[in-house]
């Protein structure tokens, strides 16, 4: 379960074996993609943030996945200017809802609401 969007080291690390030497070029650009946005928030390099799709079984599926999480925290991002400065947080907030799990430990109450009305809770 990821508590911080610093737990994305481990979440990528703990994917098990290298299964592939490199992604198809066009994994590789959507991930460049991904990370461009998300690299603010991230405590990770592009290199270890590929590392685990070269780990995982279905890199397609979890590079789609983590592109509607970029997608998702730029809308809440735009609709939410006065929480401008949570950027880190808000992925924090997608990252533990898209595993599932409840409210992250240091998030703030207002943006707690406000995400809770983005995804319909």
């Amino acid at each position: 379960m990821v508590t911080s969007s610093s737990g994305v080291r481990s979440i990528r690390r703990s994917c098990g074996p290298v299964r592939r030497e490199a992604l198809t070029p066009d994994q590789e650009e959507d991930l460049r993609a991904i990370y461009g946005y998300l690299a603010p928030f991230l405590d990770i390099s592009l290199e270890e943030f590929r590392d685990g799709f070269l780990r995982d079984e279905h890199p397609e599926t979890e590079i789609s996945v983590w592109g509607r999480i970029a997608v998702l925290h730029e809308r809440f991002c735009e609709d939410n200017e006065d929480l401008v400065d949570a950027g880190r947080d808000v992925l924090t907030c997608l990252l533990t809802f898209s595993c599932g799990a409840g409210r992250p430990s240091g998030v703030s109450d207002v943006l707690w609401k406000r995400f809770g009305e983005f995804v319909g809770e």
